[in-house]
């Protein structure tokens, strides 16, 4: 063989060792990157699974919550109905309040004439008592005086909520 041939060959085969070498460099560079990639692969997909879970627990949460709130929304309407109930009975009451109140008023309005007309028969008594005492004297009798023994001294009917015999 000559050793131009030689030559030749022996660049080409340096030639394809550097070829060689280079894919071989190329190779590894790309395997790191694949591997790089692999682990940025498995990261990527246990956050996706992190986030999955998350997502799955969030969502349970959210559910428990809707219940709670319907719940509360239950309990708070039910306390709406109370309070209604307890607001009727409140109104119901008041109108008996005034009801006692107005019958009070009636009675003490009652009371009061028998008090006035106890007052006259007192000062109808005491006339004919200072009549009785004072037998020479004449002493008129007031017009308006009246004695027990009227028919007009009677306490009002229905004033003590006791029947007139």
């Amino acid at each position: 063989m000559n050793l131009e041939t030689l030559d030749l060959l022996t660049q080409k085969i340096e030639k394809a060792l550097g070829t060689i070498r280079n894919l071989r460099s190329e190779n590894q560079r790309l395997q790191e990157a694949s591997l790089r990639s692999e682990g940025q692969l498995r990261l990527a997909e246990a956050q996706v699974q992190t986030l999955r879970a998350d997502n799955e627990r969030l969502s349970g949460e959210l559910e428990d919550r809707g219940v709670e709130a319907s719940n509360l929304q239950q309990e708070l309407a039910r306390k709406d109905n109370d309070i209604a109930s307890v607001r009727a009975e409140v109104d119901q009451r008041v109108v008996e309040l005034n009801r006692l109140q107005d019958a009070l008023r009636e009675k003490e309005v009652k009371i009061q004439a028998a008090a006035e007309r106890l007052e006259q028969v007192m000062n109808s008594l005491e006339v004919e008592l200072d009549v009785q005492i004072q037998p020479e004297r004449e002493i008129s009798r007031p017009q308006n005086a009246t004695i027990l023994d009227e028919p007009s001294f009677a306490a009002p009917a229905d004033l003590f909520g006791f029947p007139q015999r």
